[in-house]
């Protein structure tokens, strides 16, 4: 997991996301902290793996955009909010580790991540989320949550522990909800890796 910043991103206020690696060289985010005017010019976005932490990696730029093609089933607009970074250089495997998605519709309880655009020099902490709802019931494409997040954790990972215990990603935080859900995350589908 790590930080995705566009310009100057240490101050207050900085447009920030977070990402996290799923591959050497490809980022998971949120589809709104890669827009269009991003999509034609994708160096100008940065990702740091453990930013403003001890372990942090190397910034890297990003090479492309990929949005995913449509995913199957019911559309819900929001239940498509992903998008891919493909960074121009991959992390070497004993310097950074991608996070692998987990299988199938998750339920939680989850560990969320997300850095805080007020504070966007500091590290996030981990937060637990449990999941109130899935969107729509019959196919989920989203989980209504009940923890609260801050513009900065777009696109931050909602984890689950795998079967053997390292982390998986679950989730993809998105965007703010109103009671009795605090936040909307989408779950990924089968098919979402490019």
């Amino acid at each position: 997991m790590g930080r995705l910043s566009y310009g100057k991103a240490d101050r207050a206020g900085a447009a920030i996301c977070t990402g996290t690696l799923v591959a050497a060289d490809l980022v998971l985010t949120a589809g709104h902290c890669l827009p269009k005017a991003v999509q034609t010019n994708p160096a100008s976005v940065r990702f740091q793996p453990g930013f403003g932490t001890p372990l942090a990696g190397e910034e890297r730029r990003g090479i492309t955009v990929l949005v995913p093609s449509p995913r199957p089933g019911p559309q819900v607009r929001m239940g498509e909010d992903i998008a891919f970074l493909r960074l121009q250089t991959a992390y070497p495997g004993q310097q950074v580790v991608p996070l692998a998605l987990a299988p199938g519709i998750q339920s939680g309880p989850f560990t969320f991540f997300g850095y805080d655009r007020a504070q966007p020099a500091l590290a996030p902490i981990a937060r637990p989320c449990v999941a109130l709802a899935l969107f729509p019931p019959q196919a989920p494409q989203m989980v209504g949550l009940d923890c609260s997040v801050v513009s900065g954790n777009s696109g931050g990972p909602l984890l689950v522990p795998g079967p053997d215990g390292r982390w998986q990603v679950a989730g993809v935080m998105v965007a703010r909800a109103g009671v009795p859900l605090a936040s909307l995350a989408v779950l990924p589908w089968p098919e979402l890796l490019p």
